[in-house]
């Protein structure tokens, strides 16, 4: 951006007082006094045009009236009528002009003209040289054309040049900077169309660098790489002009140099930027019998400093010498076949995997490798780990066959040729072509019609050369899964899901609707991923994706809720209910939370709280007491997400069981005999019970104990008695139980 701001020149309301008559005294030497001519006064090479009073000299000194020269330099004439004083200021000189005293002063300091300021006609006269000089400027006196020459201090030439209209505002004339590296001087300079000054008013500069407010310069050794947004103005009296400029700083980036070490080749070399980690260029180099172990700093030694494409920190330019190992060469000759294979560097005594061929011969069936060009006994397999210790020649082993040739008809991908021998059968090979909008069904041997002759990989015999056609069924259009669906991100952190859909392949995703958090996009394979970066949490946003092949679309509604990105705080400060019964089932509410999700809870400490178990998902507690737990309890409860944990002490009471009454059970009558013992048991539930006897009517040599009847009747007892009794439990006593005891006389 760049604005541009102008001040109007001021209008020249200055006129000089009548002329001396001559000069000599303020360094105008040699001036004729001429009554009838009045001398002109140029300033900055501008001619000066008067209204009313005129210069004059006094005693052969010119002087001038306040209100002139000086205005034209800035300053702001005060009239002090009680002290009969005048006074000049600009904001930082103030002179201080008293009539009838030889002498004024400038910012304090006395200074004493030849001919001193006088009152004339109710006009200040001041002596111009004297003045001019105080302040800084120069004057003399052009004696051919009658002009009193004033030069303005410097410092004050822009602000007269402004006044008399001859300075114009700045234009910056610069219109972009180049960039810089870390660590490398840096100078350029800016440029104007008039005098100014300057000064960085929005963004900054790059750190290390810096302005010259005279000079427009910016200089300096950057020390952070990145990109510098800032604006420039330049200034003078006439006005300013800004203009944005941008300086991109490299991160004074390292070189590493790949060199052969003996070996052929050509690597590029590598830059890496300071403190960030990358991967080593992969070895494209070679070398004839040795085969490739690594790299290191210097040419000599073979002690493998950095592996192949290893992940490092470059601090400064280096050189990477490949080390070699002595090994054998293994070449690969096609015998007959079409095609070409790299040679392959073996260690001594280390096994490693041959080569996967990839010749091919028309009408022939590659079966493995020998070390002899005839023969078609297989010495080595295709891919077999091998341990070489001689440089050898391995030449492919072919036998009579077929070829069966694929053939993509109507989609696209390549795929090999495949050679059977006569009447061994195999694999047909998988498919790899695809077709947008289509499934693959299958294999026919004519490009038109639908019936499938072969199926994907189906196991066959081939006894001619002949060429498989894909078989190819209209796809249906994608359905987009909608479940199951990660639903809360955090601010600041990672973030991907794979969206799904049912169809035929390929299928292309994109966002059609809505609005995804800045920071998270959506890749054509449906992976929407990256960090979020929003302004407020938790914030919620709703978003559209489509999926399309070549059959057709489906679009689907999602809603995504980015959260904080801090470290959880259990909200929940108490328990509820905060009372457990041994015994009976003890659930609380879910802990409430804030912070980044997911949060998972857990226990971590706590006093009588074994029985209690949490659910990691909502923080729910869950539990039965049992009998020895009762009393006071504490459970210490952790959530946890990817920023930290917070934990939170609850407390807690188990109670006793609360009873029911019990309940009595047993014969209400019972039969005893005179002179037999007998013994009869009556049972109460639930809890401990204590047994009481309400009333009794028991006969002689029977009693009650502790819910027992027993006893042996005594003679002449025979009949009719009763008692009642009742159990009672920490929850209550029962109703009372009514046994009536019959009593017979003995048998005959």
């Amino acid at each position: 951006m760049e604005m541009k701001h102008t001040r109007w020149p001021k209008r020249l309301i200055a006129a000089f007082i009548a002329f001396a008559m001559i000069f000599g005294a303020i360094g105008f030497n040699n001036v004729q006094a001429e009554a009838s001519t009045v001398p002109r006064v140029r300033v900055a090479g501008h001619y000066v045009q008067f209204e009313g009073t005129q210069p004059i000299h006094l005693n052969g000194v010119i002087h001038v009236p306040v209100r002139g020269v000086f205005t034209l330099m800035g300053f702001e004439p005060t009239w002090h009528g009680a002290a009969n004083t005048a006074s000049l200021y600009d904001g930082q000189t103030r002179i201080v002009i008293p009539i009838g005293l030889p002498t004024f002063t400038v910012n304090g300091r006395v200074v004493t003209p030849e001919v001193p300021q006088k009152n004339v006609g109710g006009r200040v006269m001041i002596p111009l040289r004297a003045v001019t000089e105080a302040i800084g400027g120069t004057a003399h006196w052009d004696g051919v054309n009658r002009v009193a020459v004033i030069s303005p201090p410097p410092e004050l030439l822009d602000r007269v040049l402004a006044n008399i209209g001859a300075l114009a505002a700045p234009t910056i004339s610069t219109t972009s900077l180049t960039g810089g590296n870390v660590g490398q001087f840096y100078n350029q300079t800016l440029t104007a169309t008039a005098s100014s000054t300057w000064a960085v008013t929005v963004g900054v500069l790059p750190p290390g660098l810096s302005l010259n407010i005279t000079t427009g310069a910016i200089t300096g050794t950057p020390t952070t790489n990145g990109t510098f947004n800032f604006t420039v103005m330049a200034q003078n009296a006439s006005g300013f002009y800004t203009r944005a400029f941008s300086i991109v700083i490299g991160g004074g980036q390292h070189t590493v140099t790949f060199n052969a070490n003996g070996g052929t080749g050509t690597m590029a070399a590598q830059t890496f930027n300071p403190g960030v980690a990358q991967n080593l260029r992969a070895n494209t180099f070679t070398r004839t019998g040795y085969s490739f172990a690594g790299w290191r700093t210097g040419p000599t030694g073979t002690a493998v400093q950095y592996t192949d494409g290893q992940n490092i920190t470059v601090t400064a330019n280096r050189t990477m010498y490949a080390v070699w190992v002595r090994g054998y060469t293994v070449t690969f000759n096609a015998n007959g076949g079409t095609g070409t294979m790299a040679s392959q560097v073996f260690q001594r005594n280390t096994a490693q995997d041959l080569r996967a061929n990839t010749f091919t011969r028309s009408g022939h069936s590659f079966v493995g490798w020998r070390t002899s060009p005839s023969g078609t006994a297989v010495q080595y397999a295709d891919g077999q780990r091998v341990t070489i210790n001689a440089n050898r020649t391995l030449y492919a082993v072919w036998v009579q066959g077929y070829t069966v040739t694929f053939n993509a008809n109507g989609g696209t991908g390549t795929m090999l040729p495949q050679g059977f021998q006569r009447n061994v059968g195999q694999n047909l090979r998988t498919n790899t072509f695809t077709r947008a909008g289509y499934t693959f069904a299958g294999w026919r041997t004519a490009a038109t019609g639908t019936t499938v002759e072969r199926v994907d990989g189906e196991w066959i015999t081939v006894n001619h050369n002949h060429t498989l056609f894909a078989v190819w069924t209209p796809g249906n259009a994608p359905v987009i899964s909608p479940m199951p669906w990660p639903i809360a991100a955090t601010n600041g952190q990672h973030y991907s899901h794979q969206f799904t859909a049912t169809g035929a392949a390929p299928i292309t995703w994109s966002h059609v609707g809505g609005t995804l958090p800045t920071g998270l996009t959506l890749s054509s394979g449906g992976l929407l991923s990256g960090t979020p970066n929003v302004t407020t949490t938790p914030q919620t946003f709703n978003f559209r994706v489509r999926a399309a092949n070549a059959a057709g679309s489906n679009e689907h509604d999602f809603t995504i809720t980015v959260h904080g990105g801090t470290a959880p705080n259990i909200t929940t400060t108490v328990l509820s209910p905060a009372t457990a019964t041994v015994g009976v089932q003890y659930n609380t509410a879910a802990k409430a939370a804030t912070g980044a999700l997911p949060i998972t809870w857990s226990i971590v400490g706590g006093n009588n709280h074994n029985w209690l178990q949490i659910n990691p998902s909502t923080g729910a507690l869950t539990g039965t007491p049992q009998a020895g737990t009762v009393g006071a309890g504490s459970v210490v409860v952790r959530a946890t997400n990817s920023v930290g944990h917070h934990d939170r002490t609850f407390t807690f009471t188990v109670q006793a069981a609360v009873l029911a009454s019990p309940t009595i059970t047993g014969n209400n009558t019972v039969t005893f005999t005179e002179g037999v013992l007998e013994t009869f048991v009556w049972s109460a539930a639930p809890g401990d019970i204590t047994w009481n006897v309400t009333s009794s009517n028991l006969p002689p040599g029977v009693t009650f104990n502790n819910g027992q009847l027993s006893g042996t009747p005594g003679p002449v007892t025979a009949g009719s008695f009763s008692i009642t009794i009742t159990a009672t439990n920490s929850g209550g006593t029962s109703a009372p139980y009514i046994i009536t005891v019959v009593v017979l006389p003995p048998t005959p």
